[in-house]
C-alpha cells in the first residue's frame, strides 16, 4: 500500500523502507545483509523526541530510532530526521546503522479543513459550526478554531500517522465542559492515523476515536 518512511546511509551504505502496511525492509552492503519484518511496532517514548520502531522475527530482532533532528546528508542535503538502526540476526552480532531519513507526506494535508463529525459525540451532540483546524506544511504549525477562541500548535506529519502537540488558545471563552475543550483534548498531545480520501476528506483516528475533517471551500 505504498511506502511510509526511507532512510539511508553512508560508509557502510544502507538503506531502509518502512511501509504503511507497516513492513520493514533494510538492505545493507555489510555482512549483515538484508532484513526484513511485518508487524513492525511503534511507540513514542516519554523522554525522547523521536519514533521508536521495533519487530522480532525467527531470523532476528530490529530496532528503528526516528528523530524528530535535522539532518545533514551529503548526497541529497538536509532531511528532517535522524535516524538509528541497531539490528540482530539470530546467528550474527549487533549491527548499527546511522543515517537520514524522512516521511513520504501527502501534501493536500496542507490546507483548511472543517471539522464535519467526531465519533465520540451522540445523536443529540453537535460540532461547534465554523469549527476548523489549518496545516502549514511548510512550518509545521496549526492554526484554526474549535468553538473556544482561536488556537495554534504543532504537528510532524509521519507519513500515515499525524502527531500534534503544543496547542494552545489565544484567547479561550467557553466553560472546560464544553464539546469543544473536548474535542480540543483528544487533538492536542496525540499521534492520530492519518487518513485523506481524494485530497476532500480527512480523517484523524486514536484510540479507535475518529474526527472527520472536509476540505473548506
Amino acid at each position: 500500500d505504498g511506502v511510509d518512511f526511507i532512510a539511508f546511509g553512508k560508509n557502510p551504505d544502507w538503506q531502509l523502507v518502512i511501509t504503511k502496511n507497516n513492513e520493514l525492509s533494510i538492505a545493507t552492503k555489510t555482512d549483515f545483509g538484508s532484513f526484513g519484518a511485518p508487524n513492525l511496532e511503534g511507540m513514542e517514548p516519554q523522554d525522547l523526541n523521536a519514533m521508536v520502531y521495533g519487530a522480532q522475527t525467527q531470523k532476528g530482532t530490529i530496532s528503528v530510532m526516528v528523530f524528530s533532528d535535522s539532518c545533514l546528508s551529503h548526497e541529497v542535503g538536509l532531511l528532517p530526521n535522524r535516524v538509528k538502526i541497531s539490528a540482530q540476526k539470530a546467528d550474527r552480532a549487533v549491527a548499527q546503522f546511522i543515517g537520514c531519513g524522512l516521511y513520504l507526506n501527502d501534501p493536500t494535508l496542507h490546507d483548511i479543513w472543517a471539522v464535519r463529525s467526531w465519533s465520540s459525540l451522540d445523536s443529540t451532540e453537535k460540532i461547534p459550526k465554523g469549527a476548523y483546524l489549518e496545516f502549514n506544511m511548510q512550518t509545521n504549525r496549526i492554526y484554526g478554531n474549535l468553538g473556544c477562541g482561536e488556537i495554534t500548535g504543532y504537528f510532524d506529519p509521519m507519513g500515515s500517522r499525524l502527531k500534534i502537540y503544543r496547542m494552545d488558545y489565544a484567547d479561550k471563552n467557553c466553560a472546560e465542559e464544553s464539546i469543544s475543550i473536548s474535542l480540543f483534548s483528544a487533538l492536542n498531545f496525540s499521534t492520530h492515523e492519518l487518513i485523506i480520501k481524494d485530497g476532500l476528506e480527512l480523517r484523524l483516528i486514536s484510540n479507535g476515536d475518529t474526527i472527520t475533517f472536509i476540505k473548506a471551500d
